[in-house]
């Protein structure tokens, strides 16, 4: 799982100049997912945060960023084999926290 203390998360895209724009609005979305998992966290919703994790999983993919598709994988499976959300909510928190990494800047 990722650090929540380690350093900004870069996208292997960074630097394309042809992805620029779409990479930085992809990063200034990333407030309103993290607040979206955030009340379903919060309201114990499994099958929408299930969802939320599982698109993020295919768009971090998609932006560059490999890490957070392997958290998100790692969480989604986990959810959808029956994991509680109590037992996966430091985990859970910490890949949300890991959204405030996420940078569009080149390394």
């Amino acid at each position: 799982m990722l650090n929540a203390q380690q350093n900004k998360i870069h996208s292997t895209l960074a630097g394309d100049e042809d992805f620029a724009d779409l990479l930085s609005e992809f990063v200034h979305e990333l407030a309103s997912r993290q607040q979206s998992l955030r009340e379903h966290l919060q309201n114990q919703d499994v099958q929408l945060l299930t969802r939320l994790v599982h698109q993020l999983k295919g768009a971090c993919g998609g932006y560059g960023f490999a890490c957070l598709t392997d958290a998100a994988k790692n969480l989604e499976d986990q959810l959808r084999n029956g994991h509680s959300l109590e037992e996966l909510r430091n985990e859970i928190e910490t890949f949300i926290d890991s959204l405030s990494l996420v940078t569009a800047a080149p390394m």
